[in-house]
């Protein structure tokens, strides 16, 4: 199933879940409805790519060089954007950056032993309390790891960008749906020199997942139901 295809599919996800505990049910779905782009979104989904499938990376994108402002220059740009119209451009800048995050990752021994032999980017359908939903994992290993890659801009106090991204959720859904033997959290940093750092998920963290993961879908079925999307009283609250 191409990528495309499977963001098609209107069925919700660990994202979904994430974004209701991250800013409640009616921002969530306001997001959902209304998604918008970013830079470091968007950086995220080539990097995801050129580790894990780095000989089709070419297939989905291509490096946009800079132009100049002149007509001529203006016409080859245009001209390199519809030969490749079916493909995402990336800068010359970021594609140096994926290159150099790329071979500090090879130079880890413990990410060439995860990395070795993987299956990327399997979805599943699944049900939820009687909800049907959809997940598309990163990679499992032959030894059954479930691997989820993370770019970031502070490796230092990744832990607290876990947490504040709600990715405790996603471990607990990923956990529960695929079973696997372990789930292994690989975290590179952006900046160099581009250190990477492994996490295991504690039983307490996945518990943690379940609980913010259920109340969040709670509130998903609330909504369903009743069509009533408010997340916070319509009252004087005190700080």
């Amino acid at each position: 199933m191409s990528k495309a295809d499977y963001y098609d599919i209107d069925l919700p996800s660990a994202s979904l879940l994430r974004s209701i505990h991250k800013n409640g049910i009616k921002k969530a779905m306001w997001m959902k409805d209304h998604p918008t782009p970013s830079k470091a979104l968007a950086f995220g989904s080539a990097y995801h790519k050129f580790i894990l499938e780095e000989t089709t990376f070419e297939c989905d994108y291509f490096v946009l060089p800079k132009f100049g402002r002149s007509k001529d220059d203006q016409a080859a740009k245009k001209a390199i954007i519809e030969t490749n119209s079916d493909k995402t451009a990336i800068t010359q800048d970021d594609m140096n950056k994926l290159l150099a995050m790329r071979e500090a990752m090879m130079d880890n021994a413990l990410a060439r032993h995860y990395l070795r032999n993987i299956e990327t980017e399997t979805e599943y359908f699944f049900e939820l309390n009687d909800i049907e939903f959809k997940a598309k994992v990163d990679a499992i290993t032959v030894e059954n790891v479930l691997l989820e890659l993370k770019s970031t801009s502070d490796l230092a106090h990744f832990q607290l960008a876990f947490f504040k991204y709600a990715y405790h959720i996603q471990a607990w859904l990923y956990k529960k749906v695929v079973a696997p033997n372990d789930l292994v959290f690989i975290a590179q940093d952006k900046e160099p020199p581009h250190e990477v750092r492994f996490f295991n998920i504690s039983d307490e963290v996945i518990a943690q997942g379940e609980a913010d993961g259920l109340a969040a879908l709670e509130e998903y079925v609330k909504f369903k139901e009743t069509g009533i999307c408010q997340a916070y009283p319509e009252e004087l609250e005190v700080i």
